[in-house]
């Protein structure tokens, strides 16, 4: 475990970092494709550096006997932005739900309530990460998209009717969007200001 989180620290993370520096740190003078390879490189980035930190306190606990729980199950296959959470991350996310999402209420009123906690929840969690407009998006980001499946799920309800196993094509689709959603939601959390925010994005637009 410990060799392992230090391949994916130094030999994954830290080589596509130096990709999403350079990319990011012009993003004024960027094309298209230069802007979708730093997104990518910094996607990757930020799984290699957690994780493999993750991998190198596991390995080091277990030498001392500890069990630490393992903190990453593959969230770039999540198929929806629930699942995601319960891949990426798990302490953070077991915290935000724990001491963030429960105290607020949780579940446990109306759906209009249950909305807002999932809101208030990440945004929270996205200044938990620092004092800046571009954390702020991102927990609003990732709490809309939150939203938006919950009320996919509840809409689903009103149906029971229909199948709850998706078709593998269709869970393939679903896994796309959610790594899209992923990515996007990095763009905000890597960009320094709103300003390089945007023009990251609108680099990517066809001329």
């Amino acid at each position: 475990l410990i060799l392992w989180g230090f391949f994916k620290k130094l030999v994954f993370a830290d080589q596509l970092g130096l990709i999403a520096d350079d990319v990011f740190g012009n993003h004024e003078d960027l094309a298209g494709i230069e802007s979708i390879v730093g997104i990518l490189a910094f996607t990757g980035q930020i799984y290699g550096d957690f994780s493999g930190y993750s991998d190198i306190a596991r390995g080091l606990a277990k030498l001392m006997g500890f069990e630490l729980m393992v903190n990453f199950r593959l969230p770039y296959f999540a198929a929806n932005p629930a699942e995601f959470w319960r891949r990426w991350h798990i302490s953070l996310s077991s915290w935000i739900r724990d001491y963030l999402y429960i105290p607020l209420g949780g579940s446990r009123s109306d759906r209009v309530s249950t909305y807002r906690n999932l809101m208030l929840a990440m945004v929270l969690a996205g200044l938990w990460h620092g004092a800046a407009w571009n954390f702020v998006l991102w927990g609003a980001f990732h709490g809309a998209a939150l939203v938006v499946h919950r009320l996919y799920l509840d809409f689903r309800s009103l149906r029971p009717d229909r199948p709850t196993a998706p078709h593998p094509l269709r869970r393939l689709g679903q896994m796309a969007v959610m790594f899209l959603v992923a990515t996007i939601g990095w763009v905000m959390f890597r960009s320094e200001n709103v300003a390089q925010m945007i023009s990251m994005v609108s680099s990517i637009e066809p001329s």
